[in-house]
């Protein structure tokens, strides 16, 4: 027989080709022994409690790349094993764990093979073997779809009262008194199906349990805690991030429109970044605040206007410094029963906002980019040019007068065949909108992730280049220790927005123009002011302005579960928003034409709020009967730092020098505060649900807040709620087999308002220089002003979830005395 050698063509006799094999194979022997003691001898390090084989095979192999092969019935006969070790070799423990269980291992071909140790015959302990009547015990873990363990998930034996909670792994024991080899569990956890699932006694068993798609079981953000709607007692509504990336909007409170019942919200103009008006369920003051409570991520957020000196954007909102990107949910908390635990600030409901979180897994990347433009589609009609001017005419004609002089557009001053569509020419552009967003997510059970950012600019339909420009950038990291029983979750967003739309809203104009108007700009380029026959509205496109805003928000949760079902947490937040606009008045945008000094002016105005909360909390849910308890205690602390400033700069050398205070020849201010407030309170909740039927919720909170007197500032809130799911009943299965779920639910509770400002309660009074009315004789002395007299302690509303409530104890303006001297004071309250 001849073998040829590739590459060679030469024939090999068969005695020295089985030679060259013999020499060969104890090489490559040698060559793959030394590879697989190579491997073999990596360390490991390995810290869990009460972990199933699998668990441990998946860590051994993650740190050093080697895989196991088990007979699953091998390992659905092992009890859970507590392991610590650190830094060594897989010979130095494993042996000894697989033995204790009746196994033992072989490697083959660097594979690690589990097999029945074959010096032993059984795997039992010798403890259950003794016993003549062991305790029947079921037992396992409980999962979700991709593995991860599920703490807190309640475990019910069928058929009894007796059942458990899952500890920080997801491992359960109960013990059973039924006949049988095996026991039907019943296991819920929120937001996934119930699963009932039969399990033998003594063999640990992984459940696993599927998301639910049911909106019933979706979670529900509510105070302090989560939910489902299912076993809800109050009135929330949730709008998922799905919902919200449908609307390209940058404000959040925009994407909410139409979305919730009872929650109205009207945008006062079209002007990116304008104010927005909120309103849940009506009106509930007459001169206090009206707006919900905004939480973010379980932190207070200062949310309404900020009094911004751009007269177009009404006050503007702090909301708008939120990425709508960076949002996983929005809970809307309408009745008492859900914001009674929030005392004196849930009158006006409450917005919980929860931000993205890193979720495990490996690590996912994306990014959306959208762009596009908006129009206005629907104008009012107006006269056309040959309409106005018979309609003027006829006026003029009726009340029996002759054009005067001021009446430039028939008195023969203007062209009276020229027209200008001035809705079309001021608003008839298009407002152009771009924005791109990125995140970057991942990890494991112990430590998830997530990085992102975008950037968002936005333009009005006017005539000009301004625009909204807005950076952000989001994190947050959820860290989980081995044991599972302490955990950390920090998180914190970032929004820097730039502004410079001109500061006035021109389309007031359009109503006032006459369609002959002369052309707005002269053939160089500048203002056609027609002889100071016309007020140019263009003026107000070149008034420059500038809005600078830079709001942190930061987060960070730490929780301690020293026993089952007890949580201590201590959650901190912070919130730093600083506001800076200027807006001027250059000499190239006033009339010339105006009597009188024609000076450059500009105004400066710098807002800033540092908020800072810390909230410790102490919950412990157990098994009562047949029915879960679920408590909490907390305490709030809150300090509230507002600062303003605005000046007004007049006497500029040149209108290059606007954006600079200094460089005004009279800087004066107009207006400036320093305001603090503080809050303190204890609050606590019990929530028992008893048979997966009936629920009882109980809430309450001794709230105090610095925005009232001494003697009354603080109070008790509180609320109680009840549900029936009785379509649980066996009666109303019968009777209608055909409705999946009913309940009745109803509550009655205690809110207040202390949006009332900060002093309120006090008589304040500010110096001024040029008292109206004031008699000649105190024209030598200074003069005091009344801002407002002290007010009543407090406000409450009573509400049910039928949606009507009571409101007393009103907050209202004491009427006082127009001025008065330093030595004399006069105060008039309303009796």
């Amino acid at each position: 027989m001849n073998n040829i050698v590739p590459g060679k063509g030469m024939p090999i006799p068969f005695s020295k080709l089985f030679m060259i094999m013999k020499l060969i194979i104890p090489l490559i022997l040698v060559a793959v022994l030394h590879v697989s003691g190579a491997s073999y001898g990596q360390k490991v390090t390995i810290n869990k409690k009460k972990a199933a084989f699998t668990d441990i095979f998946k860590a051994i192999s993650e740190q050093t790349g080697r895989e196991f092969i088990a007979n699953p019935s091998l390992l659905a006969n092992t009890m859970p094993v507590d392991v610590n070790v650190k830094n060594k070799d897989i010979s130095e423990f494993l042996p000894d764990l697989l033995n204790k269980q009746g196994l033992a291992y072989a490697v083959v071909n660097n594979v690690i093979v589990i097999t029945k140790d074959p010096k032993r015959l059984t795997i039992a302990p010798a403890a259950l073997v003794v016993a003549p009547d062991p305790p029947k015990v079921v037992k396992g873990w409980i999962a979700d779809l991709n593995g991860i363990r599920l703490p807190g998930a309640t475990v019910a034996l069928k058929g009894t009262s007796k059942g458990t909670t899952t500890d920080g792994n997801g491992y359960f024991e109960i013990r059973s008194e039924l006949a049988g080899d095996s026991a039907e569990l019943v296991v819920t956890y929120t937001g996934y199906m119930t699963r009932v699932a039969r399990i033998r006694y003594f063999i640990p068993t992984m459940i696993v349990l599927r998301p639910s798609t049911s909106e019933l079981d979706q979670v529900q953000v509510i105070a302090y805690g989560t939910t489902t709607k299912r076993f809800s007692t109050g009135n929330v509504a949730t709008v998922t991030a799905a919902e919200i990336e449908r609307s390209p909007v940058s404000n959040p409170l925009l994407a909410l429109a139409g979305r919730v019942s009872g929650l109205v919200i009207n945008q006062v103009n079209g002007l990116p970044g304008g104010a927005v008006n909120v309103q849940l369920r009506g009106f509930n003051s007459i001169s206090g605040g009206t707006a919900p409570l905004y939480i973010i991520d379980g932190v207070p957020f200062k949310g309404g206007t900020y009094g911004s000196i751009n007269n177009s954007l009404d006050g503007g909102n702090l909301m708008d410094f939120v990425n709508p990107a960076d949002i996983a949910s929005v809970d809307v908390l309408k009745d008492a029963d859900a914001t009674s635990i929030y005392g004196s600030r849930g009158a006006n409901g409450v917005i919980l906002i929860t931000t993205k979180k890193g979720k495990p897994g490996r690590m996912r990347s994306n990014v959306t980019a959208y762009t596009g433009i908006s129009k206005v589609t629907r104008m009012p009609e107006y006269l056309n040019l040959q309409e106005y001017l018979q309609m003027r005419r006829e006026a003029l004609a009726n009340d029996g007068v002759r054009p005067g002089p001021a009446d430039y557009d028939i008195n023969g001053t203007w062209d009276t065949t020229r027209y200008t569509n001035w809705q079309e020419r001021i608003m008839g552009g298009s407002a152009h909108v771009s924005d791109i967003q990125g995140s970057v997510s991942g990890g494991n059970n112990q430590v998830q992730y997530l990085v992102g950012g975008g950037y968002h600019r936005e333009s009005p339909v006017m005539p000009t280049d301004g625009s909204v420009r807005k950076g952000s950038a989001h994190f947050n990291i959820t860290g989980t220790s081995d044991d599972n029983k302490f955990s950390v979750n920090a998180g914190a967003y970032y929004v820097s927005s730039n502004n410079d739309i001109p500061p006035i809203d021109p389309t007031g104009s359009v109503r006032d123009l006459a369609p002959n108007a002369p052309e707005p700009f002269n053939p160089d380029g500048t203002l056609n002011w027609e002889n100071g026959t016309f007020g140019n509205p263009f003026s107000s496109l070149l008034q420059p302005y500038l809005g600078r805003s830079n709001n942190v928000n930061g987060n960070i949760t730490l929780s301690y579960r020293p026993i089952k079902g007890l949580d201590i947490k201590l959650a901190g937040g912070y919130q730093n928003t600083a506001i800076k606009e200027y807006t001027g008045s250059p000499l190239y945008i006033i009339n010339p034409y105006l009597t009188g000094i024609k000076n450059a002016s500009a105004r400066y105005s710098t807002n800033n709020y540092n908020i800072w909360n810390i909230e410790p909390q102490l919950t412990y849910n157990f098994r009562l009967g047949k029915g879960n308890v679920e408590t909490l205690l907390g305490e709030t602390f809150r300090h509230e730092l507002n600062e303003s400033l605005t000046q007004f700069g007049s006497n500029y050398v040149s209108d290059a020098l606007l954006k600079n205070p200094a460089a005004a020849a009279t800087l004066t201010n107009e207006s400036s505060g320093i305001a603090e407030n503080a809050y303190n309170a204890t609050f606590g909740r019990i929530k028992y649900t008893w048979d997966s039927k009936y629920i009882l919720t109980l809430n309450g909170r001794y709230d105090g807040s610095s925005r009232f007197g001494p003697a009354n500032r603080f109070h008790f809130f509180w609320s109680a709620g009840g549900a029936w799911i009785f379509t649980q009943e066996k009666a109303v299965k019968e009777l209608l087999p055909f409705l999946s779920f009913g309940k009745l639910r109803g509550s009655y509770g205690t809110t207040g308002n202390d949006a009332a400002g900060d002093y309120a309660f006090l008589d304040l009074y500010r110096s001024i220089s040029n008292p109206i009315r004031v008699p000649m004789v105190y024209s030598r002395r200074p003069y005091l002003m009344p801002l407002y007299s002290g007010r009543p302690p407090v406000r409450l509303r009573v509400r049910s979830t039928s949606v009507s409530w009571k409101t007393r104890s009103l907050l209202l303006p004491a009427t006082i005395l127009t001025a008065a001297t330093t030595s004399y004071r006069i105060c008039l309250y309303p009796q």
